[in-house]
């Protein structure tokens, strides 16, 4: 059998086309503008989450990982998350695709994001709250005008009711999902902060605790011939002058010690700090204080960090409190609309069925009604012949 489907597709694009309606009207599906403005917090809070996960261990980590030789032209970070993650692209963008080590100055600007999109997010969820408050009061008032109508469409307006019952518990229910969700992330930037904070203050520990050694390498290349200065002169001793020495530097500035703790210094280990400074020489002497204001403005520095640290953490913990109160009233108004729209539909139904009861009990009434008057009209027309 020969093929004829290039004859046939031939004869088909042939064809005349059939008219087009000029009066059909492809309309795109309007959204409620409530939920439209819903939906566009939902992504910012959805971003904001996908970004604070992908660089969590990147903010979390202390020591800065070597990098790798290769390249170093990276696209943006916004191209590994959804789409969505594009109305914040401010966040996204400043950071390359593939973080592996982060300053401290990168991760006081994700807190300062972070903190300002959730506050931002709150305006607006309490914006979308006035604007349903105030569509419910409307409601109240336009039914109330309606109360003289009120035996003339009684079943609609039943009707009426229990929708804009039920549109109030979805839309109650559309702000307490987005509250809660802002509550997890807010939960979560927190839960990073507590660590961020808690590895800042046992890093400065341990610098303190480093601090607290004694600088032996200083004293390697000197002789080690006994004298009178340094037989007697023990560890204890020496670590004595140095910590000594290292907690005037490091007090540099601050207020005068108290007299009785100047009395309760052991006059022989100022001695023996003394004589361990005279075994140094000029050089290791600079380079000790060197050492010394070093480590004072590295320490100044994780102060400092540890503080902005504490304050960044003390913002989003009363964000967060806002939030878990604010919950929690969400919750007990959604319940109490819940339990509104489920006794105004049980009223519709149970006046449905009165209803459907009455125009039962009225349909016989009717027809007792009609065989009356049909009667009596016989008995007149009777009664009129017999005469």
């Amino acid at each position: 059998m020969p093929d004829l489907t290039t004859d046939f597709r031939a004869i088909a694009n042939g064809l005349p086309k059939p008219p087009e309606s000029k009066n059909e009207n492809r309309r795109e599906p309007s959204f409620d503008p409530f939920m439209k403005e819903a939906y566009r917090i939902e992504q910012h809070i959805i971003s904001l989450k996908e970004f604070l996960l992908i660089t969590r261990k990147a903010y979390l980590r202390n020591e800065a990982p070597k990098r790798k030789q290769g390249n170093h032209h990276t696209k943006p970070i916004a191209a590994q998350i959804p789409a969505r993650a594009q109305f914040e692209g401010s966040l996204f963008s400043a950071f390359p695709r593939v973080i592996t080590q982060l300053t401290d100055k990168e991760r006081d600007e994700i807190d300062f994001q972070a903190k300002m999109i959730i506050r931002r997010c709150m305006d607006r969820v309490k914006d979308l709250e006035d604007a349903e408050k105030m569509r419910q009061d409307a409601v109240k008032a336009q039914s109330a005008k309606q109360l003289s109508r009120f035996f003339s469409n009684i079943l609609a307006s039943t009707e009426t009711a229990r929708s804009d019952d039920l549109l109030a518990v979805h839309r109650s229910g559309v702000v307490w999902l987005l509250n809660k969700r802002l509550m997890e992330v807010s939960q979560l930037q927190k839960n990073q902060q507590e660590t961020r904070l808690m590895k800042a203050v046992e890093k400065s520990e341990n610098q303190l605790h480093m601090s607290s050694l004694p600088p032996t390498r200083f004293i390697a290349n000197q002789s080690q011939k006994p004298t009178k200065s340094t037989i007697p002169m023990d560890r204890n001793s020496a670590n004595g002058g140095v910590e000594s020495r290292f907690q005037q530097l490091f007090n540099d500035g601050a207020a005068e010690p108290k007299p009785s703790v100047q009395t309760s210094i052991d006059p022989w280990e100022a001695d023996t700090g003394n004589a361990f400074e005279d075994q140094l020489s000029q050089d290791q002497l600079q380079m000790l204080e060197r050492e010394n204001d070093a480590m004072l403005s590295e320490m100044e520095n994780t102060l400092n960090q540890v503080r902005d640290a504490e304050k960044a953490l003390l913002e989003i913990s009363t964000l967060q409190s806002q939030l878990t109160s604010h919950l929690a009233v969400q919750t007990a108004q959604t319940d109490q609309l819940y339990a509104e729209a489920i006794a105004t539909t049980d009223r519709v139904e149970q006046g449905n069925q009165q209803l459907v009861r009455a125009r039962e009990r009225n349909r016989g009434t009717r027809k007792m009604i009609l065989a009356f008057l049909i009667g009596a009209s016989f008995v007149l027309l009777f009664l009129d012949w017999y005469d």
